[in-house]
């Protein structure tokens, strides 16, 4: 039996081997596909690290004086529907229209990754003093309120990015490209961005008053 059991492992070995490496190439084929969609995805995240440690040492004075570009405090949440809806959705259409303009650019595909990092450093931010102030709390309302709303706009921040750098490439490059696709494809992003703003007033309204801080 136990000359048995050795056999099937033997055997096994070389073939899960084969398998992993088929995955890895798979992996490396699938970054390379959509290695913009990678990149600033990168950024984003970095961001968000960034922020959370930045975060430590920042006050609620500065952080109210970022409420326009980020919606991070309590009280920037607890307004009606229309009013979260439409500051949300005007923080979002800022950072996306500031990739559209990139993305019309020579060089724009270099100045594309910060407006990510930068937004990233917004959510880490939020995250980052809403535990340092309410603990527990403060994370539990960050991911039941802020969150949702906040990956749907960084999903469709993350895709405008990618079109925009491809754009600019193609500029650089002094390739063909369309400019009523180029519109049609941030028309679609600015539907998932209301919908993010959408996600955040609902919840917002919903949630935030079973929160008292």
């Amino acid at each position: 039996m136990r000359w048995k059991r050795t056999n099937i492992t033997n055997e096994q070995g070389p073939a899960l081997k084969v398998k992993l490496t088929v995955e890895g190439k798979d992996a490396v084929k699938l970054v390379k596909k959509h290695f913009l969609l990678f990149l600033n995805l990168f950024f984003f995240l970095s961001g968000m690290l960034g922020g959370i440690l930045f975060s430590r040492n920042l006050h609620q004075e500065a952080l109210s004086g970022l409420d326009f570009l980020f919606q991070a405090t309590v009280q920037s949440r607890k307004g009606s529907v229309g009013t979260v809806f439409a500051a949300s959705f005007a923080s979002s259409f800022l950072f996306l229209f500031l990739c559209f303009l990139f993305g019309l650019a020579l060089w724009g595909f270099l100045l594309t990754p910060p407006v990510l990092f930068f937004r990233g450093v917004g959510l880490g931010v939020a995250s980052g003093y809403l535990y340092a102030a309410y603990h527990f709390k403060g994370i539990l309302f960050y991911c039941v309120v802020v969150l949702p709303g906040a990956l749907v706009c960084g999903a469709a921040l993350i895709l405008a990015a990618r079109e925009a750098m491809r754009t600019s490439r193609s500029i650089g490059r002094g390739e063909h490209w369309n400019m009523k696709l180029y519109c049609v494809r941030f028309g679609g992003v600015l539907i998932l961005a209301a919908g993010a703003a959408l996600t955040d007033a609902v919840l917002s309204f919903c949630l935030s008053g079973l929160f008292s801080f």
